[in-house]
């Protein structure tokens, strides 16, 4: 195979396994209905200052440069999110000024946190990883060693791993230079599906990676070379193209100038 091709081919898989696990990918999320939790507040925000408008809550923040929000489930309808990787949260910050927003999504000692930059009058997603422990796979520390980050989400430890059948509690922390900022907080959700090490296709169970031909395992497609017949008859139709393209204006036969 062409080796250009066969880069190609590399980096469409590679860029395939991380679309699947980035948040945005989900079409069908988890949304967490805003009547299923309430939202207060901590330190200097008046509890005045929070409002629920339709599909989302309205906070205007105190003079202080740092507001802090509570979002908390009531335990009969804490979020079930162990079938997805993400916990997201809308925010747009209607203020004048630049914001960044602290999350933190947590069960007693136990938190994952993340965080956003927004502009002002501008909307952004916070994006908070829900980790979990890899379960036994057959292999696994011959396919992955120590490695802490496994190919599907998960890890090799519990330790930062919530009680995901009952999220309950995410706090945010909302910097402002100007202070007096507002802002919508808006669909709550769970995002991207959790696939198992044993069924995630970017996680094989065996190697090699790529086959005598150099070409992935991990997908197939119509060219792909199957045996030294294939490869034979892929070359001599490359040099029939080769005859027909003569190439550029003053290149070489070997494409140089």
């Amino acid at each position: 195979m062409n080796p250009l091709k066969l880069l190609l081919i590399l980096a469409c898989s590679t860029l395939q396994a991380q679309h699947l696990l980035h948040p945005d990918s989900d079409s069908s999320p988890t949304l967490i209905n805003p009547m299923d939790f309430h939202v207060s507040q901590k330190g200097p925000l008046l509890a005045t200052q929070l409002k629920l408008e339709g599909a989302h809550y309205a906070v205007s923040a105190s003079p202080n440069k740092v507001t802090k929000v509570m979002l908390r489930a009531p335990l009969k309808k804490a979020w079930d999110l162990q079938a997805k990787l993400w916990l997201c949260l809308d925010i747009t910050n209607k203020g004048t000024s630049k914001i960044m927003v602290h999350g933190k999504a947590f069960e007693n000692w136990i938190s994952n946190m993340g965080g956003a930059v927004i502009e002002a009058g501008q909307s952004a997603t916070l994006y908070i990883h829900l980790p979990r422990k890899a379960k036994d796979l057959e292999g696994r520390e011959w396919l992955y060693g120590n490695v802490m980050g496994l190919p599907n989400g998960s890890a090799l430890s519990s330790w930062r791993e919530l009680p995901l059948n009952k999220v309950r509690n995410l706090d945010l922390t909302i910097y402002s230079d100007a202070g007096h900022g507002r802002l919508e907080l808006s669909r709550l959700r769970g995002m991207s599906d959790f696939r198992k090490l044993d069924v995630y296709a970017f996680s094989p169970k065996k190697r090699p990676f790529v086959d005598v031909f150099g070409q992935s395992n991990l997908e197939n497609w119509k060219t792909k070379i199957r045996s030294k017949s294939d490869l034979i008859e892929a070359r001599e139709q490359e040099a029939k193209e080769f005859k027909i393209s003569s190439g550029g204006a003053g290149l070489s036969q070997y494409g140089g100038c």
